[in-house]
């Protein structure tokens, strides 16, 4: 199995009577780009503050699929041995750090702060083993800060 991560930027919440349903009135995940799970956000902002404090659960879309999204994919393990390894460069990496690896979103407010984190310790995180990972969390906090959110799935 393996932990994807997606960033998206430029994103709008979908009203609730415009959700998609399927005839039995459950939400059609088919042809859904966002859906933030109300019942994960709810116990990620409980246990992890402010992380994504500003998101809604529900369905949003990104203004242009192709160009406001963006995923990369690395195994579990892998993910949290390169967290750690981030965490040794600097604490400012800790609300990444001290956060599920399994599901969870990162709103706007928690990507600004984290772009700048990536950005001050740039020079740093390009000499990790994974300088690709690195820098896609550079641009996904980027996504995130532009009226976005991070998904890990």
């Amino acid at each position: 199995m393996s932990l994807d991560i997606h960033a998206y930027r430029n994103i709008w919440q979908v009203p609730e009577n415009e959700v998609n349903c399927d005839q039995n009135g459950d939400v059609d995940y088919s042809n859904v780009q966002i859906v933030v799970n109300k019942e994960i956000l709810d116990w990620q902002n409980n246990e992890f503050p402010h992380r994504a404090d500003e998101l809604k659960g529900g369905e949003y879309f990104a203004n242009n699929w192709k160009t406001d999204s963006i995923v990369i994919s690395r195994s579990y393990g892998y993910y949290n041995r390169w967290r750690d390894e981030l965490y040794k460069i600097s604490n400012d990496f800790y609300d990444l750090w001290d956060f599920p690896d399994n599901e969870g979103y990162i709103g706007r407010n928690q990507s600004e702060k984290l772009y700048q984190a990536f950005q001050k310790h740039y020079e740093a995180g390009m000499k990790m083993i994974d300088s690709e990972l690195y820098e896609f969390f550079y641009k996904a906090f980027d996504f995130g800060r532009q009226n976005g959110l991070i998904v890990l799935s």
